[in-house]
């Protein structure tokens, strides 16, 4: 059936009437019984046609609303994972940093506090051998470059041990860049999907657009 066919149908009835009484009226009556039922049959048709096209749209209405309330979802989803992810990072890397300023701090104080004792013991030295003969002197002064070895080797193990610690945040700072490749690649996921939400939304106004036409 054509849409010129359901346009004669469902809009200009008085000329089926019309049609029908012409026929009652000429010598062709015996024919107005089965034009009567095939009328019938077409404007059951039509109004079956007409049912489905509004459910249809009425699916489609629903589908649409579930579909917007869900890209919505998903928008907030993704506004309170970016938010998430941004706040773990940026605890994560206060932690970090705060653990290892306070693992330096820790160190430099401890080794600042064995120097000074060093230095107080050796203040205590000097001052004792410059009371000593010159014989004695010289063996204490042999015991005192024993100490200042010790004290540089101490010295140097501190530097290795800041250099350690500078390794560690090089480190760190290379896990945050890390976490935040991850978290870039979670908002494209999430993107991709709401582009494809919204793809098949169009389709379906697309296809909402063409059952209106019927």
């Amino acid at each position: 059936m054509t849409e010129n066919s359901f346009f004669f149908l469902s809009s200009d009835e008085g000329k089926l009437k019309w049609l029908l009484n012409e026929l009652q009226m000429s010598e062709q009556r015996y024919l107005v019984p089965y034009l009567e039922s095939a009328v019938e049959e077409l404007l059951g048709n039509l109004h079956q046609l007409q049912e489905e096209k509004a459910r249809l749209e009425d699916t489609w209405r629903r589908e649409k609303i579930e579909h917007e309330k869900h890209l919505k979802r998903m928008e907030e989803e993704l506004d309170n994972q970016v938010k998430e992810a941004e706040l773990k990072m940026r605890l994560k890397a206060q932690e970090q940093v705060e653990d290892e300023r306070k693992t330096l701090q820790t160190r430099m104080d401890s080794e600042l506090d064995k120097l000074q004792t060093h230095l107080a013991l050796m203040e205590k030295v000097y001052s004792w051998l410059r009371t000593q003969p010159t014989e004695q002197r010289d063996v204490r002064l042999d015991e005192v470059r024993t100490k200042l070895d010790e004290a540089v080797h101490e010295n140097r193990q501190l530097r290795m041990s800041l250099l350690d610690t500078q390794t560690s945040i090089a480190l760190m700072r290379s896990e945050l860049l890390q976490l935040r490749n991850m978290y870039e690649e979670k908002c494209r996921e999430l993107s991709s999907e709401r582009e494809r939400i919204l793809e098949v939304l169009q389709e379906q106004d697309h296809l909402s657009r063409q059952l209106n036409l019927l």
